[in-house]
């Protein structure tokens, strides 16, 4: 039986959507730490570097996805912001359902959308002919600051608190690249190409 929208079930629903955007903000502070320490450093750039903002872009982007418009019995803005503009009373501050609506409409938009359709044609399915763009460094953050906005917004309207979203990294999380642990690796000849 599906449970209707009471106020616990935003608070749960807030409580998980928090968790996942701090995560976001987290993860892409700890990022530009790295790039950035690793540009002061003039470390040569490597394939390593590709792999791992694949791996960064593509771990946010799904989050990104994932957060604006969950399955059915999943935690999602596009769920929590349908309870609130179907019964604005359980919220502690007034709500204006118009304004709700317009805050649904933004999860169909701009760089919410870019990145959302990257992740469903590029990443989530092999759509034999894409016709998204590919999402950029650029849009991945302008939709982590939109769904740190929204946040922040439905945190006072539904609780009545506000939550920064600057997000503070306790020890030194650089500390394993400050020490010389990967062995050496014999460099091997390519195969199919000439040797000198």
């Amino acid at each position: 039986m599906k449970e209707p929208p009471s106020r616990e079930k935003l608070d749960r629903w807030l409580a998980q959507l928090r968790l996942e955007v701090q995560t976001l903000f987290l993860y892409r502070k700890l990022w530009r730490e790295f790039i950035g320490t690793a540009e002061r450093a003039r470390v040569p750039r490597s394939f390593m570097f590709t792999v791992l903002a694949e791996a960064y872009a593509t771990r946010q982007a799904m989050v990104i996805r994932r957060v604006c418009t969950g399955q059915r019995g999943q935690y999602s803005f596009r769920h929590l912001l349908t309870a609130i503009r179907d019964r604005p009373g359980l919220t502690r501050n007034t709500t204006d359902p118009q304004d709700v609506q317009t805050d649904l409409r933004s999860l169909e938009a701009g760089d919410l959308w870019r990145v959302r359709k990257y992740v469903d044609q590029y990443v989530a399915h092999n759509q034999e002919s894409p016709v998204a763009e590919l999402a950029t460094f650029e849009d991945i953050d302008a939709a982590i600051d939109q769904l740190g906005t929204l946040l922040r917004k439905y945190l006072v309207l539904v609780d009545g608190e506000d939550q920064s979203m600057d997000t503070t990294i306790a020890g030194d999380v650089m500390a394993p690249f400050r020490i010389a642990w990967l062995p050496s690796l014999t460099e091997r000849p390519r195969p199919g190409r000439p040797q000198p």
